[in-house]
């Protein structure tokens, strides 16, 4: 309850720093916190199936924290099927009557209503006569992001794509072939008893098998070792898109914490120049540790007003600030950041993305590329920044078709841009494209 509070208090909390600290404050074990990780986000993640149900057991609309208390019963009942209906009841009054301080009449309806939930034999699932309103509830996706998934995939497979925003999230590692290999890095995680396979993208791509292992391999001595970074195989899609080269000057100009710069270190086995900046100096720092601990040589740190102005990269990668509607099943608090913002927070991730791109195109050497990505499915954040980027910057255009690897072309459009959604939707949401400077079209 303590991180919902903290998370539906305002738009910009982070659902797993929120997790973190409560979790913390509390001093839960691990079974209680993966516990109240499993509920929390279960909350976020369906909020809008979780408030039909409640609205069925209310005589009057609760304020803003009990419905959130109620939205936890409900989920308990709903949805977290182990959890026994009268433990559930027991934990909403203790809640009511300790961390939230409720009144006595407060607590009467909280319990009264609580105790209607847990006698349910279920969910209300009758789908209405408006389909729309039908999927947003089922599926708990905020009207200005139903519309903007329905514009982008279409009726045929939207309700595909709908259903993959709440399936819980694989837990996706690259191996560092700085240190290892996939397959030997495969082999001493089994022997810890951490079973993974393969991706189906990335070449250096494992995925474990339970995503509840990512505690015990924070933990672990190859962790410790740097011979793997925690990345979903959609990110890690960015570096090999962009293919750097030994010898290559490349700039990463939203960098931190590092997953595609040190990527594109690994891949060309450290003998890439690579230059690191970011406007977060403390996200800087992050990276800075991510360095140390896998080993990453070739790479410079740069605040962005500290870039040398008298030279030019072979290679840029703007991984642009956006809405990251692609992953909101890891982060299910952006359905309720989109709910309030809608689409006007695309418009100004757009004129952020497009000063970006501009800033990049200033720093690419003649023949040079630009790869940028988004974690976003969004037309606004995507194909119509770089079109409106194209209109200011005639020397650069899409290269429809750069050379991939035999496993992404089925990923990429006409328009030269690979995207995850709707074919892969295993993986998070990530549209990408390269950019060329007219001097070395493809």
């Amino acid at each position: 309850m303590r991180a919902l509070r903290r998370v539906t208090a305002t738009a910009a909390a982070d659902s797993s720093e929120a997790l973190n600290q409560a979790i913390g404050e509390l001093g839960l074990d691990e079974r209680d916190a993966r516990l109240a990780t499993a509920l929390t986000l279960g909350v976020l993640r369906h909020h809008l199936f979780l408030m039909h149900q409640v609205s069925r057991f209310v005589n009057r609309k609760p304020s803003p924290e009990t419905a959130l208390l109620l939205q936890m019963v409900a989920a308990q009942r709903f949805l977290l099927e182990r959890i026994p209906p009268h433990a559930a009841v027991d934990d909403a009054v203790r809640l009511a009557t300790g961390e939230m301080r409720l009144g006595p009449h407060e607590i009467g309806f909280v319990n009264a209503v609580a105790r209607r939930i847990a006698a349910s034999p279920g969910p209300d699932l009758t789908p209405p006569q408006d389909r729309n309103r039908y999927l947003m509830i089922r599926h708990s996706i905020p009207p200005p992001l139903f519309r903007i998934a329905r514009e982008r995939f279409g009726e045929t497979v939207l309700e595909d794509v709908l259903e993959a925003m709440n399936h819980e999230p694989s837990l996706t590692l690259r191996a560092n072939r700085l240190r290892t290999t996939r397959e030997d890095l495969s082999a001493a995680l089994a022997d810890l008893g951490v079973q993974t396979h393969p991706g189906h993208y990335a070449p250096d791509a494992l995925i474990a098998q339970d995503p509840a292992d990512l505690p015990r391999l924070l933990r672990s001595d190859p962790w410790k070792a740097g011979l793997f970074y925690v990345q979903d195989e959609a990110s890690q899609l960015v570096a090999v898109m962009a293919a750097p080269q030994p010898g290559e000057r490349v700039l990463d100009l939203c960098a931190a914490p590092g997953g595609k710069c040190l990527h594109a270190a690994e891949i060309t086995a450290g003998q890439s120049f690579i230059v690191a900046t970011d406007v977060s100096p403390q996200r800087l720092e992050l990276l800075k540790s991510n360095i140390q601990r896998l080993g990453t040589p070739g790479l410079e740190l740069r605040t962005p007003d500290s870039l040398p102005r008298d030279k030019r990269f072979d290679l840029v990668l703007v991984d642009a600030p956006c809405s990251g509607i692609g992953t909101v099943r890891r982060h299910p608090e952006i359905k309720l950041r989109m709910g309030r913002t809608g689409r006007r927070s695309l418009k100004q991730h757009q004129e952020r993305q497009i000063e970006l791109l501009c800033r990049a195109a200033d720093l690419t050497a003649p023949g040079g590329r630009i790869v940028y990505s988004t974690c976003s499915f969004a037309r606004e954040e995507n194909a119509e920044a770089v079109a409106k980027f194209l209109e200011v910057r005639r020397d650069f255009e899409v290269a429809r078709n750069w050379p991939l690897p035999a496993a992404l072309i089925p990923l990429r459009d006409p328009d030269g841009f690979l995207r995850t959604w709707p074919k892969a939707l295993a993986l998070d949401g990530f549209e990408m494209c390269v950019l060329l400077h007219r001097t070395n079209s493809v």
